[in-house]
């Protein structure tokens, strides 16, 4: 089995030339409101109402492409 090191410095620099970021970068470049409205949509799409902060966390950063903090 063939095993590929990557170095920190390289995972960094590709997140940076992909626009990547990690949810705190994201909750200070967008609104309050906009997060709640991402949070609202995700909810609408639960009818049961039965999933969790972080089924809601996981199903945001999968359908929007957006990271926020819980």
């Amino acid at each position: 089995m063939l095993t590929m090191l990557v170095s920190d410095s390289t995972v960094k620099r590709r997140r940076k030339e992909l626009g990547l970021h990690g949810s705190e970068t994201t909750m200070k470049t967008i609104d309050i409101s906009e997060a709640e409205q991402l949070v609202i949509k995700a909810m609408d799409k639960d009818p049961a109402k039965r999933s969790g902060v972080r089924t809601m966390h996981h199903r945001i950063a999968f359908d929007e492409k957006t990271h926020l903090t819980r």
